[in-house]
């Protein structure tokens, strides 16, 4: 009763001793091979998440400009351009992308890619979602009244766009990319197997071959420990962004 129940449900309990094991880097051993799994999951996870990390970065990096031109150039032939373009990409699935480069630079250039390609492969999966989303914020902000007074006190049509309208429209953006980690790992799983990069991915299709499920468990848990950083620090970077959220804060963290 009491207590030491709430402390056996920890420590009797199968899914208690699975946590602890997991907190102390015992996640079993591999059926597969026999080794492990936390030794492998430090072994090709670092591949994998470097890529999937370098292409969120890219992928935010180039959707800010690029939506940002968009919504300034609203129902223009830049806007439908680019429209068109992100779709066409957007629609072809990561599998392709990653067969026809793959196969474009086996023909011309044999197997030297590097983890150049992967990455910009990944980058092109989110790239429509996040300019999209990016393109929809900067209209919305546009329309605000503080947007018209600053450019009624005879502010800059730059300093405006960029001072005032971009840093506020990044601020949903900052909080989609992080939810853009899942969708990019699932991608790096696809572009690891048909680039042959040994990552998290490869190893992941092998256990599945043998019928190995104490690997996918692991897996899971360490993409859903990344994505809860991320989110936090999305949430950090918006109270960065915004003056008035860091107040917020304050306020209540003073009552």
């Amino acid at each position: 009763d009491g207590i030491p129940r709430i402390a056996a449900t920890f420590r009797d309990t199968r899914y208690g001793k699975w946590m602890l094991g997991a907190a102390t880097g015992q996640l079993g051993l591999s059926v597969r091979d026999g080794r492990p799994v936390y030794q492998k999951l430090m072994m090709r996870a670092p591949v994998t998440l470097t890529m999937t990390m370098l292409a969120l970065l890219a992928s935010f990096a180039c959707a800010i400009p690029i939506g940002a031109l968009s919504a300034w150039r609203r129902g223009g032939t830049l806007d439908s351009a680019i429209l068109i373009a992100l779709f066409a990409i957007y629609s072809v699935p990561t599998f392709l992308l990653a067969e026809g480069f793959h196969s474009l630079i086996v023909a011309y250039n044999g197997d030297s890619y590097g983890i150049i390609l992967p990455v910009l492969i990944l980058t092109l999966g989110s790239l429509a979602t996040l300019s999209r989303h990016q393109r929809a914020s900067v209209l919305e902000v546009v329309s605000q009244d503080y947007i018209r007074a600053a450019h009624a006190k005879g502010l800059s049509a730059a300093r405006v766009e960029i001072v005032h309208v971009l840093r506020n429209a990044m601020m949903p953006t900052v909080t989609l990319a992080a939810l853009q980690f899942p969708t990019l790992l699932g991608g790096a799983f696809v572009v690891e197997e048909v680039f042959g990069i040994r990552g998290m991915g490869w190893e992941t299709l092998r256990a599945f071959e043998a019928r190995d499920a104490v690997w996918p468990v692991a897996v899971v848990l360490l993409a859903a420990v990344v994505t809860s950083v991320l989110l936090v620090f999305s949430d950090v970077t918006y109270s960065l962004l915004d003056p008035r959220v860091r107040e917020s804060q304050s306020r209540g963290a003073a009552t």
